[in-house]
């Protein structure tokens, strides 16, 4: 008689290959840049970087580069990874407190700037008419 005992895990559960980035995706990357055009698309990227600088012009100044939303978008993520919500924002730019990956990507003010103006979707004059407009434009961008 084949009985299984519930303290041990059954052969056919047990992962036997290694994890990490698939070989197709290693082929096609050569930068850090490259991985998230992968994870957004190009096109996406440059939507993004259109938007926040339409959103920005309407306020002052304010000149923005696919590589530094890159480098934004990188930071964002490694803020999650690093499970760095519950730090004020402005701590990670601390010279003997914070992340030096933070400052040697990019400046604090850029950082703060880029979060400020951030759109991702077409802003309207009156979205009164229609109250899910942001989130359908969303949606229809690949965000949400």
């Amino acid at each position: 008689m084949n009985k299984c005992r519930p303290s041990r895990t059954r052969v056919r559960n047990i992962i036997r290959k290694g994890g990490g980035v698939k070989k197709f995706i290693l082929n096609r990357v050569d930068t850090p840049t490259d991985i998230l055009f992968e994870l957004i698309g190009r096109e996406t990227m440059c939507l993004l970087v259109e938007r926040t600088i339409k959103e920005a012009r309407l306020k002052g100044t304010f000149a923005l580069q696919i590589q530094e939303m890159c480098a934004f978008l990188g930071l964002c993520l490694i803020r999650g990874v690093i499970k760095g919500r519950d730090e004020p924002l402005f701590s990670f730019w601390q010279k003997n407190y914070g992340r030096p990956i933070f400052r040697q990507t990019i400046s604090r003010n850029k950082f703060h700037d880029i979060l400020r103006y951030l759109r991702f979707d077409k802003k309207q004059q009156d979205h009164s008419v229609d109250k899910q407009t942001v989130s359908r434009q969303s949606v229809n961008f690949g965000i949400l």
